[in-house]
């Protein structure tokens, strides 16, 4: 009610476009308002496609805000599913995951009402990576970032057209350790670097992202 009275400045009258978070977007017109409440007539409904390939993030949790960083520009990137994992190398390693978790879905849901997103996308909190790795299992393309890996580029265009899902795991500051890239690598992760620099943690899963949805056609949309 604050954002569309307050922030949109939206009158009776005015029309807009809902979404329910899980593929239903809603036109409507405004009939009444008051501080409490918006009441809307609908015109029209629409159940919107989910776009292919499915994209999955999994993340080793790092400082709080740069977490939290990730949530946001992964959600406005249009990833379907962000798994969260404490990784040997995480600063952050909260002992009671779910007490954050509210938290960051509140940070999922603003940033895809900012980024007008019509699915939410599904969040997983796992207490280490191995587990996060076992999430994975039914992605088609499974890449893992690492400092020895190949080129994204040099993947074939093959496999980007026929992946129906892609997953990338990112490690925290500091990275991956070798431990857990070889877990990665026995279940089928591809080691792939992003370029020829270092990145930070977030900079690195927000720019492996930003690759994926290119090579993978979903920028084209």
């Amino acid at each position: 009610v604050s954002h569309i009275i307050r922030v949109m400045r939206l009158d009776v009258g005015a029309k807009l476009s809902l979404a329910n978070g899980d593929g239903e977007l809603f036109w409507g017109t405004i009939e009444s308002h008051d501080k409490n409440k918006v009441c809307l007539r609908i015109d029209r409904r629409e159940q919107v496609p989910r776009q292919k390939p499915a994209i999955s993030l999994v993340y080793g949790m790092a400082k709080s805000t740069k977490t939290e960083t990730v949530l946001q520009k992964a959600t406005e990137l249009g990833v379907d599913r962000i798994i969260l994992a404490v990784c040997q190398r995480s600063v952050s390693r909260p002992k009671d995951l779910g007490r954050k978790e509210e938290r960051m879905k509140e940070i999922i849901r603003q940033a895809a009402r900012q980024s007008d997103r019509v699915y939410l996308p599904e969040l997983t909190l796992c207490s280490s990576f191995r587990l996060a790795l076992k999430e994975t299992h039914e992605t088609h393309l499974r890449l893992v970032t690492s400092f020895s890996g190949a080129s994204l580029s040099s993947l074939d265009a093959v496999q980007w057209r026929n992946a129906a899902q892609i997953t990338i795991a990112v490690g925290p500051e500091g990275g991956l350790t070798a431990d857990e890239e070889k877990q990665a690598v026995d279940v089928g992760f591809v080691p792939i670097r992003l370029g020829p620099l270092t990145l930070r943690t977030e900079t690195a899963a927000i720019a492996g992202l930003s690759l994926i949805n290119f090579l993978s056609g979903r920028f084209s949309d």
